[in-house]
């Protein structure tokens, strides 16, 4: 018996079978909560096409969770079954896109996809190709586009990432389609009739029929010129501002608006490209010309005669679908009057780093079975979702942090993670654990660097006869529930056997140094190395390499990230 595979109806959906291909990754997932262990490992597929970037290198187009924690990645393609190791180059996790580079120059070569740089229009056909689970050859699901909308892309979402964050990109561009797509589709092409793509497969919901979403060809283009400009993504443009809606007329009134329009600034982001352009109390009354609704909402103009062509979606789409430096006009009303201001588009600085991978890593610090870590959107995460539902609880003692900006440069949260038992630490309530800390024998602690560096002054002076103390402080910012405080605001170590304290709380948890790799630098430089246990810690952590798992890049003053050569 013979299988017939009907003919495509257009010369593009024939070719451009060619140009997609089935993502192959095996790797394990980071543990933020035991920061020196990672998850178990496991394996999984996706799907990609074939892009072109400015240079005309044909690099293959993807989710970024299709990618995440992948310690191996290979493609295989609908006519080539032989898997062709490949390398993710850069990943957007704001956007859910990831550029893979293949490595093997094996099997046949495949002719990039157009992208379209305009949206389609509402009840345009598309085809969604890829190869989802349940078989091995490329699968086409046909529907129409049937929203166009503004959202946190799932994939944030699933990170914990919400409108109470202040860390959280904002709002995308985002087409919903009635086509399917199922587990393995995602990081495939979402194709018009003529062959352009016009997105890429991102997302379904799983408690409703034939809902796909795809993010539009027009964000997966500023990604890739940006990575042919610079090598890397510096992230989605942001709105820099908090704002309540002002759907109530006696607040429009009191504020002096006419009209249903406007949103109140309640904050401005300290290290955003607003900050020398707006004030709290202002009202953003324009965008680039376009009226803000008073529920927050701008009317997006389509070039379409067609019915609902113009549709209302939320603000953030005005600064996130732009390029970062593209001037924008802002009109808003300041005590009264109407002024407008020509601001620059750009990223804002988080307080907690992002993006697992990207400008999270799991870091740790261990003194005396105290564990000290920094607090980043993906250690919130896990501890929200705890099996235990411990971790819920525990995070509301944190979650102010989780809706604050960044007030000084450099800024990071420092956490006491959780207390390794010995008897050094007896008397110190593991039930304390996730207080943010504040100080080292009364210096203040901006960052976990600092927290190391102070700590192993203070120990390496005790070994050194010139400490004037022979305890080791940490301090901590209390958390008064009532007007009472419940929760210490000082831990208190005895220097004499710390180091062998924490040499057997190591041993009996399976950790290798008391500190991440990333953090060598700053633990060399403070540490007593004439102490047999010291020396032997540095030449593991030697091992282990200075930039493996915490290695942590830079951020410029606008929060975009900075190569790692910069």
């Amino acid at each position: 018996m013979s299988w017939k595979t009907p003919a495509p109806r257009h010369m593009a959906e024939a070719s451009c079978f060619r140009s997609v291909v089935k993502v192959h990754c095996e790797g394990a997932a980071p543990c933020y909560t035991l920061p020196w262990q990672i998850e178990e490992q496991d394996a999984w597929t996706g799907s990609g096409f074939f892009v072109s970037v400015e240079n005309g290198e044909a690099l293959v187009l993807t989710n970024a969770h299709v990618v995440e924690n992948a310690f191996l990645v290979r493609i295989s393609g609908q006519r080539d079954a032989s898997k062709r190791k490949a390398k993710v180059v850069c990943v957007a996790p704001d956007l859910d896109l990831a550029l893979l580079r293949v490595l093997d120059a094996r099997g046949e070569a495949s002719q990039p996809l157009r992208l379209a740089g305009e949206l389609p229009e509402l009840f345009s056909s598309v085809h969604a190709l890829g190869f989802p689970e349940g078989g091995n050859t490329i699968c086409v699901t046909k529907g129409v586009v049937s929203r166009v909308d503004a959202q946190l892309y799932a994939h944030m979402q699933s990170k914990g990432f919400s409108s109470l964050t202040a860390g959280a990109p904002g709002k995308l561009l985002i087409l919903q389609i009635d086509a399917a797509i199922n587990a393995g589709n995602s990081g495939g092409p979402a194709m018009a009739p003529g062959g352009e793509v016009i997105g890429v497969a991102s997302s379904g919901l799983d408690r409703a029929q034939n809902i796909g979403y795809i993010v539009p060809a027009c964000l997966a283009i500023l990604f890739i010129r940006e990575f042919a400009r610079t090598a890397t993504w510096g992230g989605t443009c942001e709105l820099g501002f908090a704002f309540r809606t002002m759907e109530s007329e006696a607040l429009r009134d009191y504020v002096g608006v006419r009209g249903d329009v406007g949103v109140l600034l309640t904050s401005i982001a300290p290290f955003g490209p607003m900050r020398d352009h707006l004030a709290r109390g202002d009202v953003l009354l324009a965008v680039d010309g376009a009226t803000v609704n008073s529920d927050g909402t701008v009317a997006m103009a389509r070039k379409s005669s067609e019915e609902g062509a113009n549709v209302q979606l939320p603000l953030d789409h005005c600064f996130t679908s732009k390029p970062r430096g593209t001037l924008m006009e802002l009109s808003i009303l300041r005590s009264g009057t109407q002024q407008k201001a020509r601001v620059p588009s750009g990223t804002v600085c988080p307080l907690l780093p992002r993006y697992g991978g990207v400008d999270a890593f799991p870091s740790f610090a261990i003194f005396g079975g105290l564990v000290f870590t920094r607090l980043s959107m993906p250690l919130f995460h896990e501890l929200t979702t705890s099996e235990d539902g411990l971790g819920l609880a525990k995070s509301s003692m944190i979650l102010s942090e989780v809706q604050r900006w960044q007030q000084t440069e450099d800024q990071e949260v420092v956490i006491l993670l959780r207390v390794l038992r010995h008897a050094v630490n007896e008397g110190i309530d593991a039930n304390d654990d996730l207080r943010v800390v504040t100080q080292v024998n009364d210096a203040p602690v901006l960052s976990l660097a600092a927290l190391v560096q102070l700590a192993m002054r203070r120990i390496s002076d005790y070994h050194g006869g010139e400490a004037s103390s022979r305890f080791l402080r940490f301090g901590f910012r209390t958390d008064a529930r009532n007007g009472v405080s419940d929760v210490s605001s000082e831990e208190v170590l005895a220097l004499p056997g710390l180091l062998e304290a924490d040499a057997e709380i190591l041993a009996q948890n399976g950790v290798p140094a008391p500190v991440s790799a990333d953090l060598r630098e700053v633990y060399a430089a403070a540490a007593p190395r004439s102490i047999p246990l010291v020396s032997a810690w540095l030449g593991c952590l030697r091992s282990l390499g200075g930039r493996c798992a915490g290695g942590a890049r830079k951020r410029s003053r606008e929060g975009a990230l900075v190569p790692e050569d910069a």
